[in-house]
């Protein structure tokens, strides 16, 4: 899959994006490439990772993942824990999180469930 595969209505969420490591696509469906330091800023960046790791029980739903995030789950919060660990090794997550290192940005601690 490339960035060009990635084109998506304004307000609607291409799952896939979490499968690449190229851009981002924002809530009107604009592609941001993750390298431009312009056109995705470090204060975008870290908006981003902080979206990502709050919403990643969603977008688990999204990548179809409930079943799993559900097996054997006895503690409460478990399944948040399960979303943001699957949400932290996404090919995006880890693009975006590099990004940061080359940039000597220190990102938002990933926040514990509640």
């Amino acid at each position: 899959m490339t960035s060009n595969d990635l084109i998506v209505d304004p307000g609607s969420i291409d799952r896939r994006v979490v499968d690449q490591g190229e851009v981002w696509l924002d809530k009107f469906g604009q592609q941001h490439r993750i390298d431009d330091r312009e056109g995705f800023d470090d204060d975008y960046l870290a908006n981003v990772v902080t979206f990502l790791r709050r919403n990643a029980m969603t977008w688990a739903v999204y990548e179809g993942r409930p079943n799993t995030l559900l097996d054997g789950v006895d503690a409460p919060g478990e399944v948040q824990q399960r979303s943001r660990t699957w949400m932290e090794t996404t090919v995006l997550m880890g693009a975006l999180r590099a990004e940061a290192d080359r940039r000597g940005l220190a990102l938002p601690p990933a926040e514990e469930p509640a």
